[in-house]
């Protein structure tokens, strides 16, 4: 791939004193390292003399990960733009991650419009809020992602700022809340507004303040919209489940007992 190319260049002329690899190019046309601060003097990265083609920079530079710094009729130099390559490699699904059919069949029966849009999770960097009556199944399709290992899930009533600050450090790919609308102040939601819209965690950590990119896709349920910000509902696709119906509940009894023989006993 084209940007393997482009970071093992810049492996081979990372920093001199923390031997990071992210540089940015200063106007004077030296290096400043993201990590340390050092600045140092580098070869500029021209494309054509690490194989790449002219197409290749154009799509690179279209997307946002590289930029442009010095065009002349036989050269054209390049770098990368570091925080939208962040944000585009954060956006990537580990394989262990992934949301498959199989998993939500585990978990949920029935809703199969519903289950081909939870899995779009897999390809976008969308924020999804389930909403519908209780017993509905919005809570089985968060405890299906929940069981993925790079989920963290709580309830919205036991939920801090505070509390929600620390589960986004960890810089998880979903962060699932059920029952959204029973959070005790819906301020504390706000910390997600930076996640939702540009994929920036602010607070403060030990004293200073900290602004980092992650990854992470919000998941929510609620019963209804009741109570909740406008500025929250805004960044969510909303899904919207109706009521079982009876002759629906009988077969899901039926469903969850052939799936766990122990619940005939």
């Amino acid at each position: 791939m084209s940007m393997d190319v482009i970071l093992k260049w810049y492996e081979e002329h990372k920093c001199v004193k923390c031997g990071s690899p992210r540089l940015d190019l200063r106007r004077d046309g030296l290096w400043q390292c993201r990590d340390c601060g050092e600045i140092q003097s580098n070869d500029l990265l021209e494309f054509h003399e690490i194989g790449l083609r002219e197409s290749d920079v154009a799509g690179l530079i279209r997307m946002g990960l590289l930029k442009s710094v010095m065009r002349s009729n036989k050269s054209h130099y390049v770098a990368i733009n570091w925080d939208a390559y962040e944000r585009w490699r954060s956006a990537e699904t580990p394989r262990e991650c992934l949301i498959t059919r199989e998993l939500l069949d585990k978990f949920v029966y029935g809703y199969e419009e519903e289950k081909e849009l939870v899995m779009k999770l897999n390809d976008a960097q969308v924020h999804l809020l389930l909403v519908g009556p209780p017993a509905s199944g919005k809570t089985q399709f968060l405890e299906a992602l929940a069981s993925l290992p790079c989920s963290v899930m709580t309830m919205a009533a036991s939920s801090t700022r505070a509390g929600l600050e620390e589960l986004l450090f960890g810089n998880p790919l979903y962060l699932l809340i059920d029952e959204l609308e029973k959070v005790k102040d819906a301020r504390d939601l706000d910390v997600l507004l930076g996640v939702m819209w540009g994929g920036k965690l602010r607070i403060n950590k030990s004293g200073r303040h900290v602004e980092m990119s992650v990854r992470t896709r919000v998941v929510a349920a609620a019963n209804s919209l009741r109570g909740l910000r406008q500025a929250l509902l805004s960044r969510f696709a909303v899904i919207e489940f109706k009521e079982y119906t009876k002759e629906e509940y009988i077969n899901i009894v039926k469903w969850a007992t052939e799936r766990d023989p122990e619940a005939r006993r």
